[in-house]
């Protein structure tokens, strides 16, 4: 019985430290709404473990071997279980890499710039099969965007609108390239040829106003 409560009592204070740690601090499970979802479960157990804790020590009952056996393999399960959950079992997104807590912002930017590079590489294939395809260039180009590479987005962009000269999309990210080079007379013009496709998207007539105000453009 002494082993059991041990047992018990280690198991509440691991699931307490690992909430703890979870919660406020830095480890992992992976990210979003499924890392919420295993702390609402810590939890949970870790009501359960308590009033199993207090069921046992304030009415001073004996539990059978058998049945004491049964409690320690679930509590020792359940801690290997969480262990294995942060580190070889946690979320795709954030793959172990051999430390318990979650990867460094450097290496988070890394794996995410490395999943960009690897979407641009997929659209470029699509792109030769097909270079009609102005969505895919345009995919591209936000892509493009999204790691400061405003010359190739720029590119991509602009083939997109050869292929479509009515395309929103194309015109309002290559608006939003020219921004990121700071050649805002270029990304006002850009903004306008959006506009006069689909005034009601994206803000753009707002977009529009404030680059011209904040850069005095007329």
């Amino acid at each position: 019985m002494k082993i059991h409560n041990r047992i018990l009592t280690f198991t509440i204070i691991y699931f307490v430290l690992i909430a703890f740690l979870s919660g406020f601090g830095p480890l992992s499970f992976g990210a979003g709404l499924g890392g919420l979802a295993y702390l609402f479960l810590i939890i949970l157990w870790i009501i359960t473990l308590g009033i199993y804790f207090l069921i046992i020590r304030l009415k001073n009952i004996v539990l059978k071997p058998i049945v004491s056996r049964l409690m320690i393999a679930v509590m020792i399960g359940s801690c290997l279980y969480l262990t294995l959950e942060f580190t070889y079992l946690r979320d795709g997104l954030y793959p172990w890499n051999g430390r318990i807590f979650m990867i460094s912002q450097e290496e988070q930017l890394h794996m995410e710039k490395e999943q960009i590079n690897s979407k641009i590489d997929s659209l470029e294939q699509a792109v030769r099969a097909n270079p009609d395809d102005y969505q895919s260039q345009t995919r591209q180009g936000y892509l493009l965007n999204e790691t400061e590479n405003w010359d190739r987005a720029i590119e991509a962009f602009n083939k997109a609108i050869e292929s479509n000269p009515r395309y929103f999309d194309a015109f309002y990210g290559l608006g939003e390239s020219y921004c990121g080079k700071a050649q805002y007379v270029l990304a006002v013009r850009a903004f306008e040829q959006a506009k006069s496709i689909d005034a009601s998207r994206e803000g753009v007539s707002a977009r529009i106003v404030n680059l011209k105000a904040a850069h005095r453009i007329k």
